[in-house]
């Protein structure tokens, strides 16, 4: 899946993703009324060999010649409440509300001639060196509201869908955030079932000051999901 991270303004080259994972919890507490929680983690890591042309991350300039090493992690909570309008054993249409809770790790090395942006001066005494030229952790609150459909095929087979939005501007960072949900349940047993779907999630956050991130990050993922799950 794609990530781009223009607050740092490189190119994500030669990107691999390390397991995505993930576990959540669904208590329908009143036959209209239930509590989601999920939880997901999904880290990458990236190089580039030789830059073509200068880049300025940062305070610093990477000259061009030099290597790049990108460590990006992502760690993503979610807290939903959810009220069914209209519920029967085939059907379940239902509105939702909640929060996001969105964890960025970033932290870029450089391998080459680094200057400072400012001063123009070498960071590098002798030239070349190795140094973390960007790193940065921060978490972003966001809410969210959505809708959610289940139609059950038969009592052991059904599908399930969710779509949740949000956008919300405070002073000067506007942040947005999109999740579509699509999954096909099999569950051949009482307590046991199974599950095949898709995944898309997007956030982005822009920063028109200097009060949180100093730019913009965009991050987007989109692809399967297997799981097992259990009810009871």
């Amino acid at each position: 899946a794609p990530a781009t991270a223009s607050i740092l303004k490189i190119p994500w080259v030669s990107m691999t993703a390390r397991p995505f994972c993930g576990g959540g919890d669904r208590w329908r507490y009143l036959p209209r009324h239930e509590i989601e929680l999920e939880l997901s983690n999904l880290n990458r890591s990236g190089s580039i060999t030789v830059i073509t042309e200068d880049l300025e991350i940062g305070n610093d300039t990477v000259r061009a010649g030099a290597g790049i090493d990108s460590e990006f992690d992502l760690t993503v909570a979610r807290l939903t409440y959810g009220f069914s309008l209209y519920r029967n054993p085939k059907h379940d249409f239902a509105v939702k509300g909640g929060f996001h809770v969105t964890n960025f790790d970033i932290n870029i090395r450089a391998f080459g001639d680094i200057v400072d942006v400012d001063t123009g001066q070498s960071l590098c005494n002798p030239s070349p060196c190795e140094t973390t030229v960007e790193s940065g952790e921060f978490t972003i609150p966001l809410p969210h509201v959505g809708l959610s459909y289940a139609y059950g095929f038969t009592p052991k087979l059904g599908l399930r869908s969710q779509l949740l939005l949000f956008a919300i501007k405070i002073n000067d960072v506007k942040g947005t955030l999109a999740e579509v949900d699509l999954d096909l349940l099999y569950k051949p047993w009482e307590h046991v079932g199974f599950g095949l779907g898709i995944r898309y999630f997007n956030v982005t956050v822009e920063d028109e000051g200097d009060a949180f991130i100093r730019g913009k990050f965009e991050y987007d993922f989109w692809g399967p999901a297997v799981y097992v799950f259990g009810s009871f």
